[in-house]
């Protein structure tokens, strides 16, 4: 595997305590700042995409390196460039932009958008929104993060004010459906409430019906043996992390290794329509008209020629 690298933005550092050209170790959390809001972004993304698939794909994170190699003068400027690995073979001379190069025009456009007082771009995830309060927390009244877009487009200034503008465009909580996997953890007969422990480690409370009482007691006792699966309506805290269950509309044991019937899944039939669709009409014209008598012939040269 070869490793390439391409250029995302330049965060510059604007204030006097830049003028030496040197970059203060109390700012370096706005670069971890400005990467959190683009691999959850890109997260975001991925998840509208793929609707029927709670999990986002395997090293999901991994695949998103940004690093930067110098620092350039004009205050302080941070040339910031994402990194990717490519095999060495005639099929990957060019890669095909992905969820994190559409998170960068979003977040770049986003930020913009705040500092005309504009709405929000049209698909921009509202979990992200509270994430900005991480961005520039660390500058001081004199000071602004200036973005230089790699693509090209006007140079983006970034201050408290326009971090509070982005700020109070975001809800406190909204609810949604939701559709998840995890493991029962803990259940308590008053009230009807459980504690739920998804794959990323994530933990949330809900209140399942009286009716599902044994499901989730049964599923308590074999925790390590099961997944439970919850359809329902979740609430979810202004970062987007869902903090409680309720109503619990319908709940499904999984049990470990068994294979599930996914209803989000699309039918063989269409799989194979589209790949018909997808093979020019002259090939087809190659085919030979009785194949289908004389398939034991054409595959392996046996038999008979029938019709």
């Amino acid at each position: 595997m070869q490793k390439n690298r391409y250029p995302i933005t330049t965060q510059k550092f604007n204030g006097e305590r830049f003028k030496d050209h040197g970059l203060d170790l109390d700012v370096l959390p706005e670069l971890i700042a400005y990467k959190t809001l683009l691999i959850e972004t890109a997260k975001a993304l991925w998840r509208a995409k793929n609707p029927g698939r709670e999990r986002l794909k395997k090293n999901f994170d991994d695949i998103f390196k940004l690093k930067f190699y110098r620092l350039e003068s004009g205050s302080v400027a941070v040339p910031i460039e994402r990194e990717y690995q490519v095999q060495e073979d005639l099929f990957s001379s060019k890669r095909q932009p992905d969820e994190l190069d559409e998170a960068v025009a979003l977040v770049d456009e986003a930020m913009r958008a705040a500092v005309e007082d504009r709405l929000l771009p049209t698909g921009f995830p509202k979990n992200v929104i509270p994430l900005f309060d991480d961005l520039g927390k660390t500058l001081r009244e004199d000071e602004n993060l200036e973005f230089s877009p790699a693509r090209g487009g006007a140079k983006i200034i970034y201050t408290s004010a326009i971090r509070d503008r982005l700020l109070k465009r975001s809800p406190n909580e909204y609810s949604d459906k939701i559709n998840i996997q995890g493991e029962i953890r803990s259940a308590s007969i008053d009230g009807n409430r459980f504690t739920m422990r998804q794959d990323d480690g994530t933990k949330s409370e809900g209140r399942f019906q009286p009716e599902q009482e044994v499901i989730i007691t049964d599923a308590l006792r074999e925790h390590d043996a099961c997944r439970v699966e919850i359809h329902g309506t979740g609430l979810f805290g202004a970062d987007g992390i869902l903090k409680r269950i309720d109503p619990v509309d319908q709940l499904v044991v999984h049990r470990l290794g068994e294979q599930f019937y996914d209803p989000t899944a699309r039918p063989i039939w269409d799989v194979v329509e589209e790949l018909g669709q997808s093979i020019p009409a002259e090939e087809w014209e190659k085919l030979p008209k009785d194949a289908s008598i004389n398939l034991d012939r054409y595959l392996y040269g046996k038999g008979e020629a029938q019709g």
